[in-house]
């Protein structure tokens, strides 16, 4: 298979008017069904982030969670 850049088009960039011959336009058919979405790795780079991502982007850790109750449960329990 000859990989030969397609005139100032970049790699595969088909043409729909037919102008490019058949055997470019098998090749760019089969590029594609190979390659699917991308490689695994691409894939995972995609998702919103990484688990340690999400998990920073949380309104807080279970400990900030509870520093900012109304109070701990001997505050709540004084007199007023």
């Amino acid at each position: 298979m000859k990989m030969t850049k397609s005139r100032g088009r970049g790699w595969g960039a088909g043409r729909t008017d037919g102008s490019e011959g058949l055997d470019e336009q098998h090749r760019n058919r089969n590029r594609f069904k190979i390659l699917g979405t991308g490689t695994e790795q691409e894939q995972n780079r995609n998702r919103t982030g990484t688990e340690q991502e999400q998990n920073r982007n949380r309104t807080g850790t279970e400990q900030e969670q509870n520093r900012n109750r109304t109070g701990t449960e001997q505050e709540q329990n004084r007199p007023s």
